[in-house]
């Protein structure tokens, strides 16, 4: 995984993109560095906690997540399927609490802020949250891009390894490839689990079999579109002539 990327990069955006899409709304406070987070559903199976080297795993599928905007006097919050609550579950309208047009820096004299130890975020209030099991969230979007790039490295690096005929070919079939991943992200149809299958083989799999799918599929295109060309000649079509119209449109 190397040669393409930092797998370790990787799966964190791919846990940010997943966590930061269930509350858009919060994404003001992800821009700001302010917002940390944490799943609270574990990643099970047959129900029972994966744990590896003494580390349980959080699944950022999870419906119910922590938060926490960490000012000096932070907020701790949560959100269920999306909908952000506080921890009685009535529904919570952050940009109530912290107004769009307040400046939200450590130079401040908002009394959100505490003034009195401008260091509390860094020595105490952070270090605290990482030790609880809380993660900085960052943009959806950048999280997202951050994620193509390496992506695409992968399937350009894997689509090198089939023999093709040029450059174009490569080309072809590395964004091919991305853009049947990119569908099954978006679908939620390629998941990524922590403490189950590494980024590495789950993405590569995945890539492989997309490859193997499309040249498979263009094989039977060309060997469809010979046998047309060889009866044309002849003066005669095959019996299944719909199935060669579908051919000779395909992009």
């Amino acid at each position: 995984m190397s040669k393409y990327c930092d797998s370790t990069v990787l799966e964190e955006n791919w846990r940010n993109w997943v966590v930061s899409s269930t509350t858009p709304n919060l994404d003001k406070y992800r821009e700001l560095g302010l917002l940390w987070s944490r799943p609270e559903e574990l990643v099970t199976e047959d129900g029972i906690p994966i744990i590896k080297k003494n580390k349980q795993f959080r699944n950022p599928y999870s419906k119910h997540i922590s938060h926490c905007i960490a000012l000096g006097n932070p907020l701790y919050f949560e959100s269920k399927s999306g909908e952000v609550c506080d921890f009685s579950y009535n529904t919570l309208d952050i940009t109530d609490i912290y107004s769009i047009d307040c400046e939200l820096n450590l130079t401040s004299d908002s009394p959100i802020h505490n003034l009195e130890d401008p260091l509390i975020i860094k020595d105490k209030i952070i270090p605290s949250l990482k030790e609880q099991g809380y993660f900085q969230e960052k943009p959806k979007t950048e999280s997202w891009q951050n994620m193509l790039v390496d992506i695409t490295n992968i399937c350009n690096g894997i689509s090198l390894k089939f023999n093709l005929q040029n450059n174009d070919e490569y080309h072809d079939l590395a964004y091919a490839a991305l853009d049947q991943i990119i569908n099954k992200l978006i679908r939620g149809k390629l998941l990524y689990i922590p403490g189950k299958a590494p980024v590495f083989n789950l993405l590569t799999t995945a890539i492989h079999r997309c490859m193997f799918s499309i040249l498979s599929k263009n094989k039977n295109q060309r060997n469809h579109m010979k046998k047309f060309l060889d009866c044309a000649k002849q003066g005669a079509l095959p019996q299944n002539v719909r199935s060669f119209k579908a051919s000779l449109t395909y992009k």
